[in-house]
């Protein structure tokens, strides 16, 4: 069996649609499970881990969900023009106790704390033009990691 590319969604590895329910899931799971089994002949040991965190993921109706957005805030991550990229420290604290960085336009991203209490970056936009800039997180508390 060929090994899934690195950037292949968990559907993919499944080799099911996205809008699957529950038994399709399940049965593209057996089928994908059996094709690459270590223990079946031309099986393949990564390609079987691929299918088991496939599973463990779309099996949960939460999981899923949160996979689900991860999936979609990467396609609109793709579509949005970044201007730069920024760390939390690279924020000053306001008053109010909100994170700002200053625009080239005059204007203000905000990243507050909530922002930075999930995984992955955050895209922000500029309350003064269309200007994007990507957070990478580090420190949640604002420091680098």
């Amino acid at each position: 069996m060929a090994a899934f590319s690195a950037d292949a969604t968990h559907y993919a590895v499944l080799d099911c649609a996205a809008d699957a329910d529950g038994v399709a899931l399940r049965r593209a799971y057996h089928r994908a499970s059996v094709r690459c089994h270590p223990d079946k002949p031309g099986g393949d040991a990564a390609a079987f881990r691929r299918v088991q965190a496939a599973w463990e993921t779309l099996r949960d109706d939460g999981r899923r969900r949160d996979y689900d957005a991860s999936l979609a805030a990467a396609a609109a991550a793709d579509d949005v023009c970044v201007w730069c990229e920024l760390r939390p420290s690279d924020f000053s604290r306001a008053d109010d106790g909100v994170l700002e960085y200053a625009c080239r336009c005059g204007g203000a991203y905000a990243l507050e704390d909530e922002d930075l209490a999930g995984g992955g970056d955050v895209l922000l936009g500029c309350d003064g033009c269309s200007c994007v800039v990507r957070v990478r997180r580090g420190d949640a508390r604002g420091g680098d990691a």
